[in-house]
């Protein structure tokens, strides 16, 4: 990721973060108009959700940079994300509500440039998930060859 592109969702997430809670809802409230049956993969109240949602974005946005900080966790929510029946495919939905999100949240200081930051950094982040996904599955069907 470019210099300019890690400065501009830096800056953007500095806007966000004081209103943590609201873009939470906002998010979770587009994510389940866009694909209902996700709704189903939360076991958290809405509160508990959406500091879970802040925290891992907050992960994303201060490990840009750090691939190998940043990798494993990333393994791990998509080993969680798994167990939680999420699949694959739920990724086009949450990238939808996250930017639409961002749009909403950040009103004019979400300019196209930070709108392409932030699309460039969610696809390397829905890469790595399902990479980790497919590498999880790919073990599993091993470990269960062998017994």
């Amino acid at each position: 990721m470019k210099a300019e592109q890690i400065r501009l969702i830096r800056a953007n997430w500095e806007e966000i973060h004081p209103n943590a809670r609201l873009a939470g809802r906002l998010f979770y409230t587009k994510l389940f108009l866009i694909e209902p049956s996700l709704s189903a993969h939360f076991r958290h109240n809405a509160e508990e959700q959406t500091q879970r949602l802040m925290r891992a974005l907050g992960i994303a946005v201060y490990g840009l940079g750090q691939p190998r900080v940043l990798a494993p966790l990333l393994h791990n929510l998509a080993e969680h994300h798994a167990m939680a029946g999420v699949k694959g495919s739920h990724y086009d939905a949450v990238g939808k509500a996250l930017l639409w999100t961002l749009k909403i949240v950040l009103g004019e200081k979400f300019t196209e440039e930070a709108a392409h930051a932030w699309e460039h950094l969610y696809a390397g982040i829905t890469r790595t998930l399902r990479d980790a996904t497919r590498d999880e599955a790919a073990g599993a069907v091993a470990l269960r060859a062998a017994a």
